[in-house]
């Protein structure tokens, strides 16, 4: 392990990984009568798609960034994979907490969240490898 990638890559690059989905555990665990009453929670599935969004890009990024780095293909198949079955045992999980209930409708939307980051992530990858004209 070398000096540059040594124990400030795993706190830079993989923690957020690790802490984020413990966030969204923690969001979910929170009953439904405790919720405050907000603008932003009738925009539910736009929130889903966006913290899962987020929780794929720090996937990929651990990934991408870890020593020896995962594939740039694989990465983006394992982050998407990872936050699709991150949102399905978080649906699941909201079953057991009071007032709250399972949707499929905000797994698809933590999915499409997750395809909308690595759709974003191809696109800026793809740019920057287009060499430039001369």
């Amino acid at each position: 392990m070398n000096a540059t990638r040594g124990n400030r890559s795993f706190f830079w690059n993989t923690l957020p990984a690790i802490l984020w989905p413990i966030l969204i555990f923690g969001a979910s665990s929170i009953p439904a009568e405790e919720i405050p009453h907000s603008q932003i929670f009738y925009y539910d599935k736009a929130l889903h798609a966006g913290v899962f969004g987020v929780f794929c890009f720090l996937m990929y990024r651990a990934l991408t960034l870890r020593t020896p780095p995962v594939k740039e293909g694989k990465a983006m198949l394992y982050s998407v994979l990872a936050s699709i079955l991150y949102g399905a045992t978080d649906e699941l999980h909201q079953f057991f907490v009071p007032g709250r209930t399972p949707e499929i409708y905000d797994l698809v939307a933590d999915g499409v969240g997750a395809l909308i980051c690595i759709t974003i992530l191809f696109i800026v990858h793809r740019i920057r490898r287009t060499p430039s004209p001369q």
